[in-house]
């Protein structure tokens, strides 16, 4: 780049871009029905949006996620356990206990806390939402029982689920 300093040019890109922005049409979209929807990471993204933005947005769409709070690292997604080459025949097993073994009671207890110390809006803002949790019980890089803490964790704040 010569003698110009490398953040120099950035500043001039940046700078050059925004200059050059164009105004948006308006969507005519109505700010008081916004909605969410993701898929694996995009449903945890979803659920935590929803869940520190319940005032504005106003109901979700999870497909393949985990529970607020749930997510802290990739690693969480392959516990050892879940590496284990699985036939066929141990899918309607697996499910099953998933649903029995889903325990949403850390996550509530993360979401409580942070709507105490006001880091997220009030839970109570979450009853009768729309909420909408797909599981596949053929997934195993997401396993269904953290689709089930999901359902379990929207439960306790009587938010209106679909499972």
């Amino acid at each position: 780049m010569g003698n110009i300093p490398s953040g120099t040019i950035w500043s001039v890109i940046l700078s050059w871009s925004t200059y050059r922005s164009i105004d948006l049409p308006s969507l005519n979209a109505d700010p008081d029905s916004i909605t969410m929807s993701g898929l694996s990471g995009g449903s945890w993204y979803s659920t935590n949006m929803h869940v520190s933005n319940s005032l504005r947005i106003k109901g979700v769409g999870l497909f393949s996620g985990g529970a607020y709070g749930s997510l802290k690292s990739s690693a969480d997604l392959y516990p050892p356990e879940e590496k284990v080459e699985k036939t066929i025949t141990d899918f309607d097993a697996y499910y099953t206990a998933n649903e029995a073994t889903a325990d949403a009671t850390p996550w509530i207890a993360i979401a409580n806390e942070n709507a105490a110390n006001e880091k997220i809006d009030p839970l109570s803002n979450l009853n009768g939402k729309p909420v909408f949790i797909s599981s596949n019980k053929l997934d195993w890089v997401v396993p269904s029982y953290m689709q089930y803490e999901q359902k379990k964790f929207y439960e306790a704040y009587s938010a209106n689920v679909l499972f």
